[in-house]
């Protein structure tokens, strides 16, 4: 464990110090910022699964069932994944047969799920591609993550799911890993009432295959325009559009600021949840991008306060807190839309596209 979290950090402190005392070409500075981004990633993963599994170990793991498009959930973890495949040289796709699949499940474990069994995919594929699948019977949905990686031998496959096993052991490791993923997947899964299965050979590849009850919901959900499909026009309309940003630390404002500045949209701050109250209640706001955690009032206080005055204004919680229960709070105090810090750009950008367009 130590191990796991000080390698990347090493890559992190190292490749900043080299960027701020060595003259770089672009090319090379380019490179070690990649670098640092994966790595800083890595630290996440590792210490997302080291609270996960201490949080289940412990039992205060609650399921908090609520209705979503598993559709929807899919084509976001392309958005999320795609970047890191390409960046191995694989391909990611994905396969579902229909438009909309609405179940009342926990959103939050199904895609805790599904990002640990891309995660591995990814990280063990060095050619080919990574296959995420999505099908349903009457009885059970069937979500399937099918690689051409390096394969596992058979007589491992069932020690796959303890804690902290790992196929590769000792000094010549080549993967990266805690051996937690799986672990976790096998968890929530006993909590969703699922199971999972794997089908493996030894240098061809693997196939998980997640079955979970069909607890599917008969809805007509309205239809959401992409932003991938905005046209020309994109610029003149969200320089039309008004965003607020309430948010504290002025890092995390610099990043949206300057994400959101590229699109063109009008931008207005607030430090603290009453002033971000002041400021919907007096001026024309299309859309607020909202911290949970602020001075005077927090995110949950001011986003219940702005709805007293403006019901229908979208509010988007963006937040460090990345707990079912958190996302619960945020969701029944009448937000959209829950993001959870660090949000990569391009997901942030489809989220705010679709709530400006509605």
């Amino acid at each position: 464990m130590s191990h796991e979290i000080r390698t990347p950090v090493n890559s992190i402190v190292g490749f900043i110090n080299l960027l701020k005392t060595t003259q770089l070409d672009e090319q090379k500075r380019t490179y070690f910022l990649e670098i640092i981004e994966k790595s800083s990633l890595r630290l996440l993963n590792t210490i997302s699964n080291i609270i996960d599994i201490s949080k289940i170990e412990t039992k205060q793991v609650t399921i908090l069932k609520r209705e979503f498009d598993l559709v929807e959930t899919i084509k976001e973890c392309e958005i999320l994944f795609k970047e890191s495949a390409l960046s191995k040289g694989i391909s990611l796709r994905i396969n579902y047969p229909n438009n909309h699949l609405i179940i009342n499940t926990d959103k939050t474990k199904l895609e805790s799920i599904i990002h640990n069994l891309l995660i591995n995919a990814i990280k063990f594929t060095d050619s080919g591609e990574v296959l995420l699948e999505l099908h349903k019977d009457p009885d059970k949905i069937y979500i399937i993550v099918k690689d051409t990686g390096i394969g596992i031998d058979e007589e491992l496959i069932d020690k796959l799911f303890d804690r902290f096993y790992q196929v590769e052991t000792g000094y010549t490791k080549k993967y990266e890993g805690t051996g937690l993923g799986l672990s976790i997947v096998k968890e929530y899964l006993n909590m969703l009432n699922g199971k999972i299965s794997v089908k493996s050979k030894k240098g061809e590849g693997s196939t998980f295959i997640v079955e979970i009850p069909n607890i599917e919901i008969t809805k007509n959900p309205k239809t959401e325009i992409s932003r991938t499909n905005k046209n020309k026009k994109t610029n003149e309309f969200t320089q039309t559009k008004t965003i607020l940003i309430a948010e504290d630390d002025e890092s995390s404002y610099l990043y949206l600021f300057n994400l959101l500045a590229k699109e063109k949209i009008k931008i207005k701050r607030a430090v603290n949840g009453k002033e971000a109250v002041d400021i919907c209640v007096k001026e024309n706001i299309d859309l607020v991008l909202m911290d949970i955690k602020m001075p005077i009032k927090n995110g949950i206080e001011a986003t219940q306060e702005i709805h007293k005055h403006k019901p229908h204004l979208p509010i988007i919680m963006q937040t460090a807190f990345a707990y079912p229960e958190d996302k619960e709070k945020a969701l029944s105090a009448g937000c959209v839309e829950y993001v959870t810090k660090p949000i990569p750009a391009e997901f942030i950008l489809e989220v705010l596209w679709k709530w400006l367009k509605k």
